[in-house]
């Protein structure tokens, strides 16, 4: 899946994070900002089964609580550079880029 233009592989792509530990919150359509009053309390709870049926049959994107929650951290990097020198500096560096710039996915303990 390149990209997620239907609605439905939004929700299973929700779906899928959750059930791998990752705590989603639902984010505006086309933008960075919560769908949602708060998303504190998903810093300490996953979402409900219900939860993401309602905030993910529509047009909201997937944000991702990082930390301990859902055991990852992210480290966005200006450069291709920077991003293989922290690779090579953490050996718990799962990988993944974006198109405009480095992007490394850490699991944390």
């Amino acid at each position: 899946m390149d990209t997620l233009t239907d609605k439905h592989d939004v929700l299973y792509t929700a779906i899928w994070l959750h059930e791998r530990g990752l705590s989603v919150f639902p984010l505006k359509p086309r933008a960075k900002k919560p769908a949602i009053k708060s998303w504190k309390p998903f810093q300490e709870r996953l979402a409900t089964a219900d939860e993401l049926f309602d905030w993910f049959d529509g047009d909201n994107n997937i944000g991702v609580v990082t930390g301990k929650i859902s055991g990852i951290a992210v480290i966005d990097c200006d450069s291709e550079e920077a991003a293989q020198m922290v690779a090579e500096k953490t050996s718990n560096a799962l990988g993944c880029h974006n198109r405009q710039r480095q992007t490394l996915l850490l699991q944390i303990p």
